[in-house]
């Protein structure tokens, strides 16, 4: 007795020997999967040449039920999740070239934000065990395509925000590289810069003699910027640039908080950076 058939577009046939190796250790025992090639679809079987009365075959189904749902959500969650991620890209994010194409995959995969395995296995398990109450044929790609809706909105919103932090990360580095540019085209005014973070976190500018760089220089950097709003951490960029010096010695850097700020300033001054603890 046929029980369930699963139908595999021949185009994805490459997940057929995934599906099969998990619902293999999932269905109850009792059960053959017989597999049946036509020209454009792969289907995979499972029957029973057992015999089953009224109440047993209300519990065989159940069961059945249960570990195929189980299958598809290991399936769904662990051994296509890539390339279904790789779709979204392929389809919304065409635009970008490959080797960003590969990093918002990266990042989408590695995405643990709000992301609840438990949560979507669930979810898979429940959908499935609905199609199986009123259905005893299923298409893979049918079944992900319209009974999975938010599962695959879920992998969108992962991707969308991945593209967020790529195009984040670009604008980050262009800026870097300006940076780079001003402190390139400048002659240093002073050779040796030491920076100090005082007990009311500001920062003391000391050149290589250990004396306290001029005032004026550093006043004139928060006129230029003008805006009253300006950071502590903006100032000291903004003027470490302005004297574009050939070697920045940051003392105490395990007292600044601000990682990124340690981070840019190592950036925008290529090799010309010592971090004193």
């Amino acid at each position: 007795m046929q029980f369930f058939s699963i139908g595999i577009a021949r185009q994805n046939c490459q997940h057929k020997d995934q599906l099969l190796r998990r619902l293999k250790y999932n269905i109850p025992a009792g059960f053959e999967i017989i597999e049946n090639d036509q020209k454009d679809i792969s289907y995979i079987n499972l029957s029973s040449e057992d015999k089953y009365d009224i109440h047993e075959l209300v519990d065989i189904k159940d069961m059945l039920s249960h570990g195929i749902g189980s299958a598809f959500a290991q399936f769904l969650l662990y051994d296509i999740k890539k390339e279904l991620i790789d779709d979204i890209i392929e389809r919304e994010y065409f635009y970008f070239d490959d080797d960003e194409r590969v990093d918002i995959l990266k990042k989408s995969i590695e995405d643990r934000v709000d992301y609840d395995d438990r949560k979507w296995a669930a979810y898979i398990h429940g959908r499935f065990t609905e199609f199986f109450d009123e259905n005893r044929q299923l298409s893979l790609e049918g079944f992900v395509r319209f009974r999975l809706k938010e599962y695959l909105d879920e992998l969108e919103y992962m991707v969308g925000r991945s593209v967020d932090e790529l195009l984040i990360d670009k604008e980050y580095n262009e800026f870097i590289r300006l940076l780079q540019y001003f402190v390139e085209i400048q002659e240093p005014k002073i050779e040796e810069v030491h920076v100090l973070l005082e007990d009311d976190e500001k920062y003391t500018l000391l050149d290589g003699g250990y004396r306290v760089i001029n005032n004026d220089m550093l006043e004139d950097v928060a006129r230029e910027i003008s805006d009253n709003e300006i950071s502590d951490d903006d100032l000291l960029i903004s003027s470490l640039i302005t004297i574009a010096p050939n070697k920045i010695v940051i003392h105490d850097s395990y007292k600044i908080k601000n990682t990124e700020l340690l981070t840019t300033i190592k950036n925008v001054f290529c090799g010309k950076v010592e971090m004193k603890n």
